[in-house]
């Protein structure tokens, strides 16, 4: 597969914010979109052979059907810091950094975005530490709430990098992780493979969390983002103790808008 696929194909949501007539918009992204998946399936000859790539387009395929052809994601969606500001009436460059943060957002609707047609999200689900920081000094503002924040990051992306670091040390003792002669998980007694997986479970997050914390301190310092934009990346795993839990509050927190709505559905 080109490099240049996975890009180009962000390119054209990101770009759609462009095309002015909804209608026209709807059917000429839509048919980009879809030839963007035939194309994919083509070049690499089916799902399992890059899943990770697939999943995102397949993802963003379902948010452009969403937020793009069901309805107008112009007038429907809003950053939560600012919902009285029309899309139409910014400049051309404006526009685009909003399709962009759109388009690329690890979040979407529940963090930094919001949509009209969701309820909002109850407070007591949200990360209380991020919460009184936003509090104490008004969601970062100015000079202070910049240092706060990337003297934080430093300090925690230098904990998790170090904590990644012997986790992952722990991993490469394991015959589970050698090149040569390596040895089946699945052989193993049980408690092995639960204390295998959690220690790869940790260094997964804890390496996640230091990434995310690099970055967010790079774009905070370039003013690409405030620190209110960047959130923590994974809540505390001593709430990880039913399933619900794990993908609304502890696990990147992806999926804690959904869980307590439809929840409360049934």
């Amino acid at each position: 597969m080109p490099g240049f696929f996975i890009p180009s194909f962000y390119l054209v949501l990101v770009g759609s914010i462009l095309i002015r007539s909804h209608a026209l918009r709807r059917v000429v992204v839509t048919v980009i979109v879809l030839a963007y998946l035939w194309g994919f399936l083509h070049m690499t000859g089916g799902i399992d052979s890059d899943c990770q790539n697939m999943t995102m387009l397949v993802a963003s395929t379902l948010m452009w059907i969403d937020f793009g052809v069901t309805k107008n994601f112009e007038k429907d969606l809003f950053r939560t810091w600012e919902q009285n500001v029309p899309v139409s009436h910014r400049s051309f460059s404006k526009k685009l950094a909003w399709s962009y943060d759109l388009w690329t957002t690890w979040r979407g609707p529940g963090w930094n975005w919001e949509s009209k047609r969701s309820p909002r999200l109850p407070e007591h689900l949200l990360d209380r530490r991020y919460l009184l920081e936003n509090r104490a000094i008004g969601g970062y503002p100015g000079t202070n709430g910049c240092r706060n924040f990337l003297i934080d990051n430093m300090k925690r992306g230098a904990y998790c990098w170090c904590t990644s670091q012997i986790l992952l040390c722990l991993l490469e003792m394991t015959p589970f992780t050698r090149i040569i002669e390596r040895q089946h998980i699945q052989n193993s007694p049980l408690h092995i493979q639960v204390a295998v997986i959690w220690i790869a479970t940790l260094y997964t997050q804890y390496n996640m969390s230091f990434m995310y914390r690099l970055v967010t301190s790079l774009l905070v310092l370039l003013g690409i983002c405030a620190p209110f934009q960047c959130p923590p990346l994974f809540g505390s795993f001593s709430q990880m103790y039913t399933v619900s839990n794990l993908w609304s509050v502890c696990w990147q927190q992806m999926m804690r808008k959904v869980r307590p709505h439809a929840l409360r559905q049934w």
